[in-house]
């Protein structure tokens, strides 16, 4: 079973111009001690936070009923400049099962999530604003991410 993350990286070779970074996971609130009373229930959603060279990710799981689950994001540019586009692909099929669009402030939502682990995938991220439009855009990879019921 290939990861998504082969399938770019073989995608993003016969295309030099665009630019891939992984993001590092630096936080994961599932990490975190809770009382046995709070671990047993899903009334805290998964926080987790990445880093990538340009911009810090910041997102969170929230389980929505009927074991689906709703991904929010906000992204936090150094330079001010956000990526347009978020894409949410399963592990396991290597197909996207999610795409959505950031707007100005850096937000995005991603709903009705199965069970399963997943990448995520930031594209058209400004990586030279003073370069040409088509050396200007990259992608950030941020995964594997798991989500299980209860999460």
């Amino acid at each position: 079973m290939k990861s998504p993350y082969t399938y770019w990286s073989k995608f993003s070779l016969l295309l030099p111009s665009v630019q891939q970074v992984v993001a590092t996971l630096i936080f994961d609130s599932s990490f975190q001690l809770q009382p046995a009373v709070r671990r047993s229930t899903a009334l805290n959603p998964r926080r987790l936070v990445y880093q990538a060279d340009t911009l810090t990710i910041c997102l969170e799981l929230e389980e929505s009923g009927s074991g689906r689950a709703t991904l929010i994001g906000e992204i936090v540019p150094k330079d001010q400049l956000l990526p347009r586009r978020v894409e949410l692909w399963a592990d396991q099929t290597g197909e996207p099962v999610a795409v959505g669009a950031i707007n100005d402030f850096g937000f995005f939502r991603l709903g009705d999530i199965r069970p399963a682990t997943y990448t995520l995938v930031l594209r058209d991220v400004p990586m030279d604003p003073d370069g040409p439009e088509e050396a200007s855009s990259g992608e950030i990879v941020l995964g594997p991410i798991a989500f299980t019921v209860g999460c």
